[in-house]
C-alpha cells in the first residue's frame, strides 16, 4: 500500500494531484502529467534538509515481471515537472523531520535562551550539517588541503564566554552573532592526488576513468578539515577533543567537487566548558558535522588503559599482505599499518607509520580495526565508519614516519554496526584516545565480499544446471546496494541507472549484474585474462536487444531478464541466446486466450496436467525466451511464437527449443555441485557458506525461468 499525504490547503487542487502522481512514479508506476497543464514549480527548501540517509524510499513491492526494455533510450527521460514534484515531496519531508529534530533538541534552545538574557548577546549556535548515513574518518596537523584549492570567507561577532578571557587563544569579534567563519574547498584527485590512495573500487591498471573507483575523504580526513577551519577561527589554539563526530554522506572527489567548512563559537558550550576552553561547532555542509574543543595547550596525558585482549584469531595472511590481497582497499598514502602484534578475540594491537596525507593515520587505526572485525564475524564483513563519540588529543601530531602503537578494543557488535574504543601511544605515552568510533556494517556474504575485494576471478551472480546465471538480491538496504552498484556499473552505466526510478534500479541492476557475470564466466572458462565488471559493457539496440562490448575480441552474445528480487542472463560465444523468469502467478482467462493460438489451447489442454497457472506461465517464459532469441521480443504478438512441442521440461517454439525449470525464492542456493564451493567458475571459497539465505518469515514464491537450448533429442 502507497500512502501519500497531498491534501492541503496551501495548495491547488491541481498541485495536490501532481503530488500524488510524483509519489505513484517513484514506486515505478508511468504518470502522464500532460493532463494536469499547469506549471509544476518545486518549492524552495528555506533549511537544510535533515535525513537519516540519503536514499529514496525502499521500493513497495516487488515487481512481478520486469524484462528488458524494448527500444529504451541509453538515459531515460524524466519530465522536469515530475522530478519538480517529487523534488517537492521530498524537500517537505525532509523540513518537517527537522522541524522534528529541533523540537527534540528544546532543552538545549531553553538554555541558549537563559544565557542569552543573562549576558545580553544572541547565543544561538549557526546550523550544523544534517544527520547520519555512511562515509568518512579525524585528525590534527598534518597536509592540509593546498590553499590554491581553496579560498576562505570569514565573519566575525562578538566573543562568548572563556574564549576571550586573559591567558587564553583571542576570538576576532565584534559585538553581534557569536565568531563564525567558512571557506569554500574545492576538492579533486587532480588538486590532491592522495585521494586516489583512498579509492574504494580496484579497478584495470590504466583505467581511464578515475570516477570509477570511487575515490573518498576518509571520515578522519573529514574530522581533519573540521579541526583546520576551527583552529582557523581561535588563532594560537590548538585542539584538545572532537565530539559527536557524524559522517552522513559519501565526500567523493571524482568528479571534483566544492564543498563549505563552517565553523562558529557555541557561547553556550564555551560557558560550560572547563577555564580556557573555547567550543566551536563545525560542519561540512551535507557531509559531516563535529563539536570541537580547543584551549592553549593539549592536556597532559594520563596513563592508557592497558585493556587486555583476550582470545586469539587467525590472520588469514601475513601483515605485509593485508594491502596486496586487498583485505585492506587502500593505496601508498594510507598504507600505515606496519606489525600487528595481537590478534584476539575482542580487539587488536599493531604499530602503525605516521603519513604525510589528510587523515591518513587515524584512518591506519581504523584499518586495523576493521581489519581485525572482517576476520572476526562470518557475515556482513565490510564496515565503513560513520560517527565517532569523542577524540582526545594530548599532544601535536606525531611526525611522518614516527612508529604510533594502537589499541583497538571492541565494545559493542550489533546487526548493523560495530563499535571500538582505541589508544594510539608513542614511546609508550598516550597521544589519542578515541571512544566510541563506530563502522556501519554493509549486508555482505561471502561470495559479495570476495567480489567487492577482488573482483576478477570472482563471480557474484551463481552458475546454473544448463548455464545460466542467477543472483539473488542479497542488499536490501540503500547504502549496501549502491555499493553493489559502483562495483558493477560504469560511469555511463551510473548515469542509465540515475536515470530511472528507485524501484526500476533495484531489478535492473539486478539483470546488469547476472550479465556481465555471465559474459565473465564465458572469459574466464576460456582460459583468457578474468574482465572487471566495469569492462562488460552493455547497452540496448532499438529493439531492446542487449549488446556486449569487451576487449576479447569475442563474439559474445546474451540475454537478460528479471523479476522481483532476481536476476537471471545467459551468454554464448557466436549463438543468439534468450531466456527469461516469469513470477507464477494467476492467469485470467482474457490473458490466456490472448497467449495461446487455437492449436496451442489444444496442446496445453492436452498437456498441462491439472496446474493451469504454472504451466501457462511456463509456456509464456517459454515464448519470451525464443522471442529473445530472435532479438525482436514478442512485440505484443504472443500468438505469433507457438508451442508446437512438450516434451517435459522442454518446449519447442517455432523451430527453437526451450528449456524450463522451477525457481523458489528465497531460498539458500546449494551447497554443493554446480554454482556451488565446487564450481571452479562458482569464485566460492569451500569452506565458506554462498549467498544470503532470506528469513525464515519471508514468504517464498515461484518463478520459471525459461532458456534457448539446442534440439535436446540430439544431445
Amino acid at each position: 500500500m502507497l500512502t501519500v499525504a497531498a491534501a492541503s490547503a496551501k495548495v491547488s487542487g491541481l498541485a495536490q494531484l501532481r503530488r500524488v502522481a510524483a509519489a505513484l512514479w517513484s514506486t515505478g508506476a508511468e504518470v502522464d502529467l500532460s493532463v494536469l497543464d499547469e506549471p509544476v514549480v518545486a518549492e524552495p527548501v528555506v533549511a537544510e534538509p535533515v535525513v537519516a540517509e540519503p536514499v529514496v524510499a525502499e521500493p513497495v513491492a516487488a515487481e512481478p515481471v520486469a524484462e528488458e526494455p524494448v527500444a529504451a533510450p541509453a538515459v531515460p527521460v524524466v519530465p522536469a515537472a515530475l522530478l519538480a514534484e517529487y523534488q517537492a515531496l521530498l524537500d517537505e519531508t525532509a523540513e518537517a523531520a527537522r522541524v522534528v529534530l529541533a523540537a527534540a533538541a528544546s532543552p538545549v534552545r531553553r538554555r541558549v535562551r537563559r544565557a542569552a538574557s543573562a549576558h545580553a548577546a544572541p547565543t544561538s549556535p549557526p546550523p550544523a550539517a544534517a544527520v547520519p548515513t555512511p562515509a568518512p574518518t579525524p585528525e590534527t596537523t598534518p597536509a592540509p588541503v593546498p590553499a590554491a584549492a581553496a579560498t576562505a570567507t570569514e565573519t566575525t561577532g562578538a566573543t562568548g564566554g572563556n574564549g576571550g578571557t586573559p591567558g587564553t587563544p583571542g576570538i576576532p569579534g565584534t559585538p553581534g552573532a557569536p565568531p563564525s567563519r567558512h571557506r569554500s574547498l574545492r576538492l579533486s584527485v587532480e588538486e590532491q592526488p592522495w585521494w586516489l590512495d583512498h579509492a574504494f573500487f580496484q579497478q584495470p591498471d590504466g583505467w581511464p576513468d578515475t570516477e570509477d573507483t570511487f575515490p573518498l575523504v576518509p571520515m578522519t580526513g573529514i574530522v581533519q578539515l573540521l579541526v583546520e577551519e576551527a583552529e582557523a577561527l581561535v588563532p594560537g589554539a590548538v585542539t584538545v577533543r572532537v565530539e559527536s563526530v557524524r559522517a552522513f554522506k559519501w565526500l567523493a572527489v571524482d568528479p571534483p567537487v566544492e564543498v563549505t567548512v563552517r565553523a562558529a563559537v557555541d557561547p553556550v558550550a564555551t560557558e560550560q566548558a572547563p577555564e580556557g576552553t573555547t567550543v566551536v561547532r563545525t560542519s561540512v555542509d551535507g557531509h559531516a558535522r563535529a563539536v570541537v574543543h580547543l584551549a592553549a595547550r593539549h592536556p597532559e596525558p594520563p596513563a592508557p588503559w592497558n585493556r587486555f585482549i583476550r582470545g586469539r584469531l587467525e590472520m588469514p595472511c601475513p601483515v605485509e599482505e593485508v594491502y596486496t590481497r586487498r583485505h585492506l582497499f587502500h593505496g601508498p598514502a594510507y598504507q600505515g599499518i606496519r606489525s600487528i602484534e595481537v590478534f584476539g578475540g575482542d580487539g587488536v594491537r599493531g604499530t602503525l607509520e605516521s603519513q604525510t596525507a589528510t587523515g591518513a593515520l587515524l584512518d591506519n587505526a581504523g584499518q586495523l580495526f576493521g581489519y581485525w572485525f572482517a576476520c572476526a564475524v562470518d557475515r556482513d564483513r565490510m564496515v565503513l565508519p560513520t560517527t565517532m563519540d569523542s577524540i582526545t588529543y594530548h599532544g601535536p601530531h606525531p611526525a611522518p614516519g614516527t612508529l604510533v602503537d594502537c589499541v583497538a578494543h571492541c565494545t559493542e557488535l550489533t546487526d548493523d554496526a560495530v563499535r571500538a574504543d582505541l589508544e594510539l601511544l608513542v614511546d609508550g605515552v598516550l597521544w589519542c584516545r578515541i571512544e566510541g568510533w563506530e563502522d556501519r556494517r554493509f549486508q555482505s556474504d561471502d561470495r559479495l565480499f570476495r567480489v567487492l575485494k577482488q573482483p576478477q576471478p570472482h563471480l557474484l551472480a551463481q552458475p546454473q544446471p544448463g548455464g545460466w546465471m542467477l543472483v539473488r538480491e542479497g542488499w536490501p538496504d540503500s547504502p549496501s546496494r549502491d555499493i553493489v552498484m559502483r562495483r558493477f556499473l560504469g560511469v555511463a552505466e551510473r548515469a542509465d541507472y540515475a536515470g530511472r526510478n528507485p524501484r526500476a534500479q533495484r531489478t535492473w541492476l539486478l539483470g546488469r549484474i547476472a550479465a556481465k557475470d555471465a559474459v565473465r564466466r564465458e572469459v574466464l572458462e576460456r582460459g583468457l585474462e578474468p574482465l572487471f565488471p566495469v569492462e562488460v559493457q552493455l547497452r540496448n539496440e532499438e529493439s531492446g536487444r542487449p549488446v556486449v562490448t569487451t576487449s576479447t575480441g569475442l563474439d559474445l552474445q546474451v540475454s537478460i531478464a528479471h523479476s522481483g528480487s532476481l536476476g537471471v542472463a545467459l551468454a554464448s560465444v557466436g549463438t543468439p541466446v534468450g531466456i527469461d523468469i516469469e513470477l507464477v502467478a494467476e492467469r485470467s482467462a482474457i490473458f490466456e486466450a490472448a497467449s495461446l493460438s487455437a492449436d496451442e489451447h489444444e496442446l496445453f489442454v492436452r498437456t498441462s496436467g491439472g496446474d493451469r497457472d504454472r504451466e501457462l506461465t511456463r509456456w509464456w517464459a517459454a515464448k519470451e525466451a525464443a522471442a529473445k532469441a530472435l532479438g525482436t521480443g514478442l512485440q505484443g504478438r504472443p500468438k505469433g511464437f507457438e508451442v508446437l512441442e512438450v516434451d517435459f521440461h522442454h518446449l519447442r517454439v517455432g523451430d527453437q527449443w526451450v528449456a524450463t525449470r522451477s525457481l523458489v525464492h528465497p531460498e539458500p542456493p546449494a551447497v554443493g555441485g554446480v554454482g556451488g564451493p565446487d564450481d571452479p567458475a562458482s569464485g566460492q571459497d569451500p569452506d565458506q557458506t554462498p549467498a544470503v539465505a532470506a528469513p525464515a518469515s519471508a514468504a517464498r514464491e515461484e518463478y520459471i525461468v525459461a532458456w534457448t537450448v539446442p534440439d535436446p533429442r540430439h544431445g
